[in-house]
């Protein structure tokens, strides 16, 4: 039998799952964050999330409890076909609309009894239409491909907030082109942005899946680590200082893709804001420092340290 005091804690549980599907880049890893959620201890039987998309296109990400799958398949079944038909679930179970900004964006379903609080269903329908926005490519910024800076606090205070559940490190890294003006100058506009658009394809293709980069404007970048250390974080800046002079020495050996980078490690008590001030400071001094290094700040000082490039 479901208490109040499980209903309360499986709301908090849903809402941290939540943040966990927000930053997810699949429909799988919504599956495996829906399937966390189990294994902290929700207390229903199961819980269905069928995602709208555009015109009939509609995606279930679903999880069932795996302490007796025999009891939830039926229930699976229901649900599915329930989403497939647009009809009512039947008995016995709860569908919650999702909406924000007047569209439909999904449908809850949850065993009986017990409904979610609106503030819940708010929270979930506006990860929803942020996700929609970043598929329409609102989020993303036009030339490179990356996530612009309008998203980055949403994304960046999710990543702090999962990194202080689980305890563990993220790292925050600034990096800006050297001598980029320059490149304009004397290459012309077209010729820069083919830089930017070639530095940003390189960060994609070296940084890992579940790492975040965004183009802040200009020549100026961002890459948000999560479960990172400082030190993992630099060895991850000097592959990508490696991978970008290998592209432009392809691309356009007269342009040089070198850059500077600044990094500081957060912890668990620590704002995001925090993390990107130290990090600034420390690029600051990689570019003083003559540009194509790594300026460091240690966790628990302000001493800056700045690496050079490797050698290739």
């Amino acid at each position: 039998m479901t208490t109040p005091q499980d209903e309360s804690r499986d709301e908090k549980l849903l809402l941290q799952v939540v943040d966990t599907i927000f930053v997810s880049r699949t429909s799988d890893a919504m599956g495996e964050a829906l399937a966390t959620l189990f294994r902290d201890g929700f207390q229903r039987a199961a819980v269905g999330l069928m995602i709208c998309g555009a015109g009939d296109d509609q995606r279930l990400a679903i999880a069932i409890a795996p302490s007796a799958p025999e009891t939830t398949a039926p229930w699976r079944a229901r649900i599915e076909r329930a989403a497939a038909e647009r009809s009512e679930p039947g008995d016995n179970v709860v569908a919650l609309p999702l909406r924000h900004a007047g569209e439909q964006l999904g449908v809850l379903y949850l065993p009986a009894p017990g409904p979610v609080q609106a503030a819940t269903l708010d929270r979930i329908a506006t990860w929803l239409y942020r996700r929609r926005q970043f598929e329409r490519g609102a989020l993303l910024d036009p030339l490179t491909g990356l996530y612009n800076r309008h998203h980055l606090e949403e994304i960046a205070t999710r990543v702090q907030h999962l990194c202080r559940r689980n305890r563990q490190p993220v790292s925050l890294a600034l990096l800006d082109v050297d001598h980029f003006k320059a490149v304009n100058d004397h290459y012309g506009h077209l010729q820069g942005d083919r830089v930017l658009a070639t530095f940003a394809a390189t960060l994609r293709q070296t940084i890992r899946r579940s790492d975040f980069a965004f183009r802040l404007g200009g020549d100026e970048f961002m890459i948000l680590m999560p479960e990172t250390p400082l030190a993992g974080a630099v060895q991850a800046l000097c592959r990508i200082q490696a991978a970008a002079q290998d592209a432009g020495d392809q691309d356009a050996p007269s342009c040089a893709y070198r850059f500077s980078a600044g990094v500081a490690e957060g912890c668990g008590e620590d704002q995001w804001r925090d993390w990107l001030a130290q990090a600034d400071k420390a690029l600051y001094a990689a570019k003083r420092a003559g540009g194509n290094q790594i300026g460091t700040v240690q966790p628990g000082s302000q001493r800056i340290e700045c690496l050079p490039a490797p050698s290739l």
